[in-house]
């Protein structure tokens, strides 16, 4: 058996078990201030036009995705966390950028951003990620697949009444009830420090940048002027460390690779 085929098969393992019923729980009301954040932040599920080729499905999910359309076909970065999910986002986008797959882009190894890759393949589709994608994925949901687990649903309320918990903070609840995961796909192009490539004329630039993640990259698309950070920035202060539990995020790494944006 493969590599890939033995991580896709740990990370299913570990989600299906996620999917036990939750235990009874009270609705509370939602605090006025949560429930500002949540339509502010995160609101209905949306395409957003940021420039003439680039597009964001934003509110479909935890994650986002983007889409970079060009002449030839569309890159794609990050793929949200179900392919159910994923198709809803997919069939926004492509009403208005229409086209084959030519790459898929892995911000990070985090499952709300890969879980739906799936969905965006088309034949000969290259699926860009750093070199330390894969090791980074096993370790987290499969050497420490049950803590993962338990304390993610903790963590995103998994057993909280959806009543009282609008949306997650950073974006839509994650649904348990999905097939989580279930369109996770292995890279089959990776990279250390930085690379480029180019997709219907456009050069994409991929630049390893430590930060949530040790897999951390960040896209930049120097004719648009579009940077897209992955979760190495966000509406928040950075998430240096979780409340789920993992180990401490490299705060001098992350200062660096948020400087490395600033100074494009």
């Amino acid at each position: 058996m493969n590599s890939a085929r033995s991580s896709l098969l740990v990370t299913l393992l570990c989600l299906a078990c996620s999917k036990s019923e939750p235990a009874p729980a009270p609705v509370v009301p939602t605090p006025k201030t949560l429930t500002e954040h949540c339509q502010s932040a995160v609101g209905a599920p949306r395409v957003v036009q940021v420039t003439p080729q680039l597009f964001v499905a934003v509110g479909y999910d935890l994650a986002n995705t983007i889409v970079l359309h060009t002449p030839d076909g569309n890159v794609v970065v990050d793929a949200m966390m179900s392919p159910e999910r994923a198709e809803l986002a997919k069939a926004e986008l492509s009403k208005v950028a229409p086209g084959p797959t030519k790459a898929l882009i892995f911000t990070h190894s985090h499952i709300d951003h890969v879980g739906g890759a799936s969905v965006w393949l088309d034949e000969g589709t290259e699926i860009w990620a750093t070199a330390r994608f894969r090791d980074h994925f096993i370790k987290q949901y499969g050497v420490f697949q049950r803590a993962e687990r338990i304390r993610g649903v903790r963590q995103f309320g998994r057993n909280v009444d959806p009543k009282s918990l609008e949306c997650s903070a950073l974006g839509r609840n994650p649904d348990f009830d999905l097939h989580v995961g279930g369109g996770i796909r292995m890279p089959n192009k990776t990279f250390s420090d930085k690379t480029s490539f180019k997709v219907g004329g456009v050069e994409i630039q991929l630049v390893e940048a430590h930060g949530e993640t040790d897999d951390e990259l960040f896209v930049w698309n120097k004719n648009q002027k579009a940077l897209l950070p992955g979760d190495n920035f966000y509406r928040a202060f950075p998430n240096l460390y979780t409340i789920r539990g993992t180990r401490a995020r490299p705060v001098s790494e992350w200062i660096a690779s948020l400087d490395a944006m600033r100074r494009l």
